[in-house]
């Protein structure tokens, strides 16, 4: 009912229009206040279901970081755990290069030692050899001095010693040492 919808007695509106769009005016406020309770409540139950939804969804959540977390703790005492390895491994490394320049010096030196104990017995056995040269030219000069002398003698011998004939009942002529046979059992004899 609207203001204009009121009829107009002689004194102003009419009591019972007056009572009528009073009541018709409290009837639709109630209407929308209802309306407004059925709003607010459907609304209410809409934001008690969202907000469930949202408590069971942060629970959720919630479960999910803590297990991240852990996942992540786990995570960085893995880093750790492989960050020493390697630091250690990078260690060891270490330790096996300095070993092994260590050996491989101590083999140099050792390897330098028997060079130089195998140079200097080649030396030594060089000057023996070349003593034993020079013992060996002075026994030839010595020895063809004394073939020489021998030679000599036995022509000295041969012109002092008599011609004899060879005989002929014998038949046979002796033999005559074969001067270039054996020449190491002439050098025995001398």
């Amino acid at each position: 009912m609207r203001l204009d919808e009121l009829k107009k007695g002689l004194w102003g509106y009419k009591k019972e229009d007056v009572y009528r769009y009073i009541v018709g005016m409290e009837e639709e406020s109630s209407r929308k206040l209802a309306e407004k309770d059925a709003k607010l409540t459907e609304k209410d139950t809409r934001m008690a279901q969202q907000e469930t939804r949202a408590q069971s969804r942060i629970e959720e959540l919630e479960r999910l970081v803590e297990t991240l977390q852990e996942e992540n703790a786990s995570l960085k005492a893995n880093q750790s755990a492989v960050f020493a390895t390697l630091l250690e491994a990078q260690r060891h490394a270490e330790r096996l290069r300095e070993e092994s320049i260590r050996r491989e010096q101590k083999s140099q030196e050792e390897l330098k030692i028997q060079v130089q104990r195998q140079t200097q017995k080649l030396e030594s056995y060089s000057a023996r050899v070349q003593q034993l040269r020079e013992v060996l030219r002075e026994l030839m000069v010595e020895f063809d001095g004394r073939a020489e002398q021998t030679g000599a003698a036995m022509d000295d011998l041969k012109k002092q010693a008599p011609q004899i004939s060879p005989s002929p009942a014998a038949g046979t002529t002796p033999k005559r040492p074969d001067p270039e046979g054996d020449p190491w059992k002439k050098l025995l004899s001398i």
